[in-house]
């Protein structure tokens, strides 16, 4: 299977969940993701709206905040 390289631009927090919904029609059946961006770049929200359109309970947390 080729990478697919697709962009999908959030401009303000109301876009999260839409954006969510758009990765995971991308995705089909793979649930492993990296995500990468600068600190406080969102991928922590992205991840928690991701986790909500799944239907996970728990409230993803930062791993670099437990890192630190």
């Amino acid at each position: 299977m080729k990478n697919r390289m697709q962009e999908i631009i959030v401009q303000n927090l109301t876009d999260i969940h839409n954006a969510a919904r758009q990765v995971l029609k991308i995705a089909g059946n793979r649930r492993v993701f990296t995500l990468s961006g600068d600190l406080g770049a969102g991928k922590t929200t992205l991840t928690q709206a991701i986790c909500e359109q799944l239907g996970v309970r728990e409230k993803a947390t930062s791993p670099t905040f437990s890192l630190v």
